[in-house]
């Protein structure tokens, strides 16, 4: 499982690649089906939602593909 640490600006940190990413590479991970999380540095929470929901928000999808996401189908 890939860790990815979101630091106060905002910035995204993947353990895996050492090296800062994106939120497009965020969607990456979803479209591979790779099981990753998204930890807040500071508090160590678990912020993997969050950060899916700010991706979604950045890519073109249409709304039938949304819901077989919600619905995981």
């Amino acid at each position: 499982m890939e860790t990815i640490k979101r630091y106060q600006n905002r910035k995204l940190y993947s353990t895996k690649t050492n090296s800062y990413v994106t939120l497009k590479y965020v969607t990456e991970l979803v479209k591979t089906n790779t099981l990753f999380n998204v930890i807040d540095n500071k508090s160590k929470k678990d912020i993997t939602a969050l950060t899916l929901k700010q991706a979604l928000l950045t890519i073109d999808i249409k709304p039938v593909d949304v819901l077989k996401l919600i619905r995981g189908k």
